[in-house]
């Protein structure tokens, strides 16, 4: 039964909204889960500045009857930083790029209510650079893929993805073995 539950995360890498016809997906990736747990982490302990605030100045709310807007004061405080918990985890989730055997799918989530989808079939794609910056990119191998086009759009970027390398080069092996198909 738990199976059935999860096994939306194990069949969104076979197939996608918008799929074409004996298209297939050859990768889905999302942002280095690191970057989002590390988000994560910091709005999480900000959970730490009322409890230390409240400690500092307990004797002063206490002898001004204060109690009760500080005790609502950290009850916002926490329901905010859940909110903006939730909203760094359903950004992570719902950005992903997916390279397929004829195009590239960008899907980016700008805000809940935002969601941009771009393609680019790989006939376009003319050049694909990779920049890895910083201490914790460096060791954990994560960075950003620009792709450069032939057309009105400039590049395509995947933004902290896990080896960006590694990525490029499925793209350029997709974009060799992909041969466009005539039309009459």
């Amino acid at each position: 039964m738990i199976e059935k539950l999860f096994a939306i995360f194990k069949e969104s890498t076979n197939s996608f909204e918008g799929q074409e016809v004996g298209e297939k997906v050859i990768l889905l990736t999302r942002r280095f889960p690191l970057t989002a747990s590390i988000r994560v982490s910091l709005i999480l302990g900000s959970f730490l500045a009322p409890v230390i605030a409240g400690g500092i100045f307990y004797n002063i709310l206490s002898l001004n009857n204060l109690l009760g807007l500080f005790w609502f004061a950290i009850s916002l405080w926490v329901l905010v930083s859940w909110i903006l918990a939730f909203y760094v985890l359903t950004m992570y989730t719902l950005d992903m790029w997916i390279l397929t055997d004829r195009r590239i799918v960008d899907s980016t989530q700008q805000g809940l209510f935002n969601r941009t989808i771009s393609e680019l079939h790989l006939s376009r794609v003319q050049d694909t650079s990779v920049h890895i910056q910083g201490f914790l990119p460096a060791i954990f191998r994560y960075g950003d893929l620009t792709i450069q086009t032939a057309g009105a759009e400039e590049h395509f970027k995947f933004h902290e993805i896990s080896h960006p390398e590694m990525v490029k080069d499925a793209i350029m092996k997709a974009t060799s073995a992909h041969t466009p198909t005539s039309h009459p």
